[in-house]
């Protein structure tokens, strides 16, 4: 095979890189390759799609080409000495074709000739997700092969349908309103069902991109079948419901046998006569009210528990603190309970059940104190974006080794025998609302008008955000 000079810049000029051989090792990262029957004979077992075009090089135009069908093309050996010109020109047509042949992955339909070397195309086949390419009239343009084995219609089938017609559950006009508003690269989580050939539906969520294809607006929609998920969050709004009402029978139940407890005991009152007797009576009346309060705190924290969203009100401080500030005095009026500078007339992000965050607190102080008059101060500050409230009482206070875990679930507090679910309340309230609450030690008497009462004891400290 025989390439004059002419040919040589004919090629360079036209930007053609082009090998040839007769032996065993052509050079494959050529743009072409240029070979004699012989040669392919010898090298055809190792042309793959990754091969540059391969062009037979014929001696006489009575050469027969049949058995050479793996061969991109031929030319004569004549032209190529002596119009190298066309040559060149055919030889830019041949690898033009070869790179159009080339597997390649498109958003905008299947690519026939791609398989599943193809790395991009092989993560769109087999992801485990359906996702479908569409256009801005909803006309779908592209699916994968889990949405075809999901939806159960035929490749052909699916790439000639609207959106409309697999989105149940969500009004066509509505649905590609949304998508249109969409800028590029943003994305949008749409909950629906998507329908199966056979009629049936199963439960999508479905994330929505809006990309640029060259001059062509596209849309990729990735669904993941949310059967499991939806079924769990049923299952999880039965049980809500289910210890709801066991919670309002319970509450119920016990509540009706602690009045009749709280009853006999005031019955009881006339017929004991001695100290030891009082006393008993008292410890029982007592443990009647607590648990009444109990049942009350129970309540509250069942609500906060099974509640599935967060109320975010405004609430007014002094509304709230003053009412229960005057409850906390009529239930126990041999404890001293102070407001120290009043309280800050302000409103803050709170809810309905703010008030409870104060009266768990006023009542820990004081049940929990273990000194013969129990005193309790309280008062309030204001910072740039907060609203704070600290209660500090002159009980035993908390060791610094459980002032963080204090609030957890089921500790009893202060070594007593409570069940520390009011101040796991409190805590899961406020944090609720962005709050944050606290203990430290209280570092100041309180003082009275007749009395001074030395501190030792806890300061709960709530902070609340401005509203």
């Amino acid at each position: 095979m025989l390439l004059s000079r002419e040919g040589v810049e004919a090629f360079r000029e036209a930007g053609i890189a082009v090998g040839h051989t007769r032996d065993t090792e052509p050079h494959w990262e050529a743009d072409c390759l240029l070979v004699s029957m012989g040669a392919f004979e010898d090298i055809s077992d190792q042309i793959d799609e990754s091969s540059p075009p391969v062009v037979l090089v014929l001696e006489s135009r009575d050469a027969d080409v049949e058995n050479h069908r793996a061969a991109s093309d031929f030319l004569y050996q004549s032209d190529l000495t002596e119009r190298p010109e066309l040559v060149a020109q055919q030889l830019q047509t041949v690898i033009a074709a070869q790179e159009e042949r080339q597997p390649q992955f498109t958003i905008d339909g299947p690519d026939d000739t791609a398989d599943d070397s193809t790395y991009l195309a092989r993560l769109f086949e087999e992801a485990p997700d359906s996702i479908l390419v569409h256009d801005e009239t909803g006309k779908i343009l592209n699916a994968n092969g889990t949405a075809v084995e999901k939806l159960g219609y035929p490749r052909d089938a699916l790439t000639s349908m609207h959106v409309s017609d697999i989105q149940a559950g969500t009004a066509p006009d509505e649905f590609l309103s949304r998508l249109r508003s969409l800028s590029a690269d943003e994305m949008i989580i749409i909950e629906g069902e998507h329908r199966h050939a056979d009629g049936t539906t199963h439960p999508v969520e479905t994330w929505v991109n809006r990309v640029e294809a060259g001059s062509q607006q596209r849309f990729v929609a990735i669904a993941r079948d949310d059967t499991e998920r939806r079924e769990y969050e049923e299952r999880l709004e039965t049980q809500r419901d289910n210890l709801e009402t066991l919670n309002q029978v319970v509450r119920h139940d016990i509540r009706n046998d602690l009045q009749l407890v709280d009853l006999y005991a005031d019955l009881l009152e006339d017929h004991i006569d001695d100290d030891e007797g009082c006393s008993h009576l008292e410890k029982l009346q007592e443990g009647v009210e607590n648990a009444v309060d109990l049942t009350t705190t129970a309540r509250e924290l069942a609500e906060v528990m099974l509640s599935t969203t967060v109320d975010h009100q405004q609430v007014r401080l002094d509304g709230v603190l003053l009412p229960q500030l005057e409850k906390i005095r009529e239930s126990y009026p041999d404890a001293v309970v102070t407001l120290d500078g009043g309280v800050p007339s302000v409103d803050v992000i709170g809810n309905d059940m703010l008030d409870s965050v104060f009266r768990n607190l006023l009542k820990n102080a004081i049940q929990h104190n273990d000194k013969a008059v129990p005193a309790v101060a309280v008062s309030g500050r204001v910072s740039d974006d907060t609203a704070t409230v600290r209660i500090a009482d002159n009980g035993p206070g908390v060791p610094d080794c459980r002032k963080s875990e204090i609030f957890g679930r089921g500790e009893s507090g202060l070594d007593s025998d409570g069940t520390g679910i009011g101040l796991y309340l409190v805590q899961s309230l406020v944090e609720g609302v962005d709050g944050d609450v606290w203990v430290e030690d209280a570092d100041r008497n309180i003082e009275t008008d007749d009395s001074s009462h030395e501190v030792g004891g806890a300061a709960f400290v709530v902070e609340l955000p401005l509203a």
